[in-house]
């Protein structure tokens, strides 16, 4: 697995950087965000595709994380909503931990492999819906157990990681649907921690999330109008 997201710092000395150049130095790094998203434009294209046609026939979209990750999947979950006009319960972020980890981080929660599918159960995921794994490593035990139980019931899988070849990544398919495997995972190789090392939640996780978000948004089955949106 090639691990971008756990590299040196390209910077030194951050301690004794102006804050001035602080602040242009992220703003520089951020830069490489839309890049990445571009290229992983096909793979986005795939997974909100399946997405979109399971969400018109009532199916719903699931995401799981942990820490950083699982809390961004309840962000975008919870504002489609009010945003899209869409019922509370079509598109369902779930964090490791529970919703008291949304607040305040619970150790060990992401290396429970079985978790993930009993906190998906409570909800009766089922054949007609899409679970999505966010991990910026690609290595979260809780999102690969959930992604391979997720599996072994049909249901359609797909993941955002940023490293290439991940545990996470290998479980993201979908065996039902279609006559061959097919994979729906959005890397973003090129998003890494550049500035603070071992940040990647920073950036690899959060900005990934925001770009990859909008594009399943775009594809909710929403009622009313999109005027002046947030």
């Amino acid at each position: 697995m090639e691990r971008t997201t756990e590299r040196d710092s390209y910077y030194s000395d951050l301690e004794r950087m102006p804050v001035s150049e602080i602040l242009k130095n992220i703003n520089k790094e951020d830069h490489t965000v839309p890049v990445a998203v571009e290229r992983a434009i096909p793979q986005l294209e795939k997974l909100v595709t399946v997405t979109a046609e399971k969400m018109k026939v009532g199916g719903r979209l699931f995401y799981i994380g942990a820490g950083t990750s699982g809390r961004l999947g309840i962000v975008d979950a919870s504002e489609c909503p009010p945003t899209f006009g869409v019922d509370f319960d079509r598109v369902v972020g779930i964090i490791a931990g529970g919703d008291g980890a949304i607040r305040r981080a619970v150790e060990f929660a992401e290396d429970d492999t079985e978790q993930a599918w009993k906190d998906l159960s409570e909800y009766h995921i089922n054949d007609g819906d899409v679970l999505v794994g966010i991990a910026a490593s690609g290595t979260t035990p809780y999102v690969i157990g959930g992604l391979q139980t997720a599996n072994q019931n049909n249901v359609i899988t797909g993941c955002i990681v940023c490293n290439t070849g991940s545990p996470v990544a290998a479980e993201a398919r979908n065996t039902e649907a279609y006559a061959r495997p097919l994979k729906y995972i959005c890397r973003l190789n090129d998003v890494r921690s550049r500035l603070l090392s071992g940040s990647d939640v920073s950036r690899t996780c959060g900005m990934q999330m925001i770009y990859k978000f909008e594009e399943i948004k775009k594809s909710l089955p929403f009622r009313g109008r999109l005027e002046g949106a947030g």
